[in-house]
């Protein structure tokens, strides 16, 4: 109907009948928009509803392995040694049962008899500050017309006069933009009483702003509070049956502690047949299940993703690409971003350097508690990373209607795929002729060459590997898809490592760790686009190619444990090359 009166412009002045015809059917425009409106809004609030609905399946009675953080928690906020008012902040992924913790807090006795006057309310992302006012105004006294007739800024007056001269305890849950609290602190006084206000959020930026009260940081329930929490969700009071008991074990461990996919799957069991047959058949597959139940589980954890900038998505996106379980190596995951161009394509500030760039990415995705940090570095750094194998599906999911990539184990999987994703992984051993990234660990290399290395391969990895010889770098140096290679301590066949014009032309990132290599000769317009070197433990080297310091995308050169006369050459390379970062040890 648009179309029809975007066509008719200019003509109703022609003819009365069709000018008539024209306005009756822009009527009918307007009248379906105004329908179609409604319809939309009345869709919006029945999915809160039963997002609301879902967060409260872990109610009160089935609060399982919150006592020690209840604890914590309580003596923080009821502690008289500290006057002032102070805001604290709960942080943790969708799911963890923070809205649980902040209920079992709230309705504490202790809580109750502590402060003068309570106050809980939900904010969400969609809040506005009038409705976050009324919210708190509600709770504390009974609302007047004069009080809704007020506007945003005039509301603040009679909630800080309610709460001015008393210990109060607010709980604003579930807040995910960092301004919320700039629009309505002055409405909180610090009468020096003890006042606390209670937010919880998955940003960890929320609670910086806020406050410099460092967050309290929910952990994941371990196996046994696991297995409780689902024996209360399945049998209601029941003892579970000896014969489920390990199989009942197994699939709780099989949540990894998020409290949300253990209370959905212990409402799918309930339902069910309790029987070993019936059970065993969920074996590897609850997250299927999970995700299937999607108005009751993913779509909770999905808030967090749709709250990320684009910058951000594609980047958490690509962490699902890694296997299930795997501790994911920092430098290895901000270098497949940078190589992939997840950050270039960011990067409007040319002078910062794109890994520090993807580091600080990596750190954003772990304050929104998408990202887990599995260990650091002795600087504070992330070493290693981790996700959950919940997310991770949600990631591998989303990339398939987002077309970003999918991931297949073997042919049949990849035949029966109607998509056209931008890239493809193969984690299956049926075909090579997929794949993208390739480690070879303790191999003695042979002629197998067109085997190994096929020609969508982005990513190549040599770990210990024998007879690694100059026919392999040859077809390497051909490999027209291949951005990072990784060579260590590998037993070269050859002293002298020679690569010719136009060899690796788009390889980014080039690793070579414990080689004996002597001389390395570059060819004019090779490893053209070169942005990461790292030389490691070379004893024997005696130069680094002169045409090295001419490729103009170069970063980046890591040069540790060589001998002390080309290190002295080096650091006057240093001296003639601002635009590449050189680091010498």
């Amino acid at each position: 109907m648009n179309a029809f009166l975007k066509d008719s412009e200019g003509k109703q002045n022609d003819h009365y009948m069709v000018e008539a015809l024209i306005n009756q059917i822009r009527d009918t425009v307007y009248e379906a928009e105004d329908v179609i409106n409604t319809y939309t809004a009345h869709l919006i609030k029945q999915q809160r509803r039963k997002l609301l609905k879902c967060r409260r399946n872990v109610e009160e009675e089935d609060v399982v392995g919150f006592g020690d953080d209840t604890t914590k928690l309580v003596n923080q906020l009821t502690d008289e040694g500290r006057l002032q008012r102070e805001v604290i902040s709960i942080i943790g992924m969708g799911g963890l049962g923070k809205t649980t913790l902040t209920r079992k807090i709230y309705n504490n006795a202790y809580i109750k008899n502590h402060f003068h006057c309570c106050a809980r309310v939900n904010v969400y992302q969609e809040y506005t500050t009038r409705v976050l006012l009324l919210g708190i105004l509600k709770r504390l006294v009974q609302i007047s017309d004069a009080i809704y007739k007020m506007s945003d800024e005039e509301l603040k007056v009679p909630l800080r006069d309610n709460l001015k001269g008393k210990r109060y305890f607010i709980v604003m849950d579930d807040v995910w933009e960092p301004r919320f609290w700039d629009e309505i602190k002055a409405c909180f006084p610090n009468d020096l009483n003890g006042s606390r206000i209670l937010i919880t959020s998955r940003e960890k930026e929320v609670a910086s702003h806020a406050s410099s009260t460092p967050p309290y940081f929910l952990p994941f329930l371990d196996k046994d509070m696991s297995w409780e929490l689902l024996c209360k969700k399945v049998f209601r009071g029941e003892k579970c049956p000896s014969n489920l008991e390990s199989l009942g074990r197994t699939l709780a461990e099989s949540c990894k502690g998020l409290p949300l996919s253990i209370v959905v799957l212990g409402g799918i069991l309930a339902n069910k047949e309790k029987s070993y047959r019936i059970w065993y058949d969920f074996i590897g597959k609850v997250n299927w299940f999970l995700m299937e139940d999607k108005k009751r589980c993913s779509d909770i954890l999905a808030l967090s993703y749709n709250h990320l900038p684009r910058k951000l998505r594609l980047c958490f996106l690509y962490v699902g690409v890694f296997r299930k379980d795997y501790v994911i190596p920092t430098a290895t995951l901000t270098q497949l971003w940078v190589a992939e161009g997840l950050i270039s394509i960011q990067n409007d500030r040319r002078n910062i350097n794109d890994f520090d760039i993807a580091e600080y990415y990596l750190e954003e995705l772990i304050d929104q508690s998408l990202i887990q940090v599995a260990s650091r570095r002795s600087d504070g750094g992330v070493k290693t990373c981790r996700i959950h194998d919940f997310l991770r599906d949600m990631c591998i999911k989303m990339s398939i209607q987002e077309t970003f990539y999918e991931l297949h184990v073997n042919i049949a999987g990849l035949r029966s795929s109607n998509s056209n994703p931008r890239r493809l992984s193969m984690q299956g051993q049926e075909s090579l002729h997929y794949l993208q990234i390739l480690k070879l660990e303790d191999v003695k290399l042979g002629q197998v060459l067109d085997y190994l290395y096929p020609s969508k391969l982005t990513n190549i990895t040599f770990v210990s590997c024998k007879s690694l010889d100059s026919n392999d770098m040859k077809v390497l140096g051909k490999l027209a898809n291949l951005r990072i290679l990784k060579i260590r301590v590998c037993d070269m066949e050859w002293s002298r490592l020679y690569i010719m014009a136009g060899g690796f032309s788009q390889l980014e990132v080039f690793k070579m760790i414990d080689l004996n290599i002597e001389t390395w000769e570059l060819e004019e317009h090779a490893v053209w686009n070169l942005q990461h070197l790292t030389i490691e433990g070379w004893e024997n080297l005696r130069n680094l190619p002169d045409e090295l310091w001419s490729l103009a995308n170069l970063r980046m050169v890591e040069v540790l444990e060589i001998q002390t006369d080309l290190k002295e050459k080096l650091m006057k390379e240093l001296e003639v090359n601002d635009g590449c970062k050189l680091i010498i040890n």
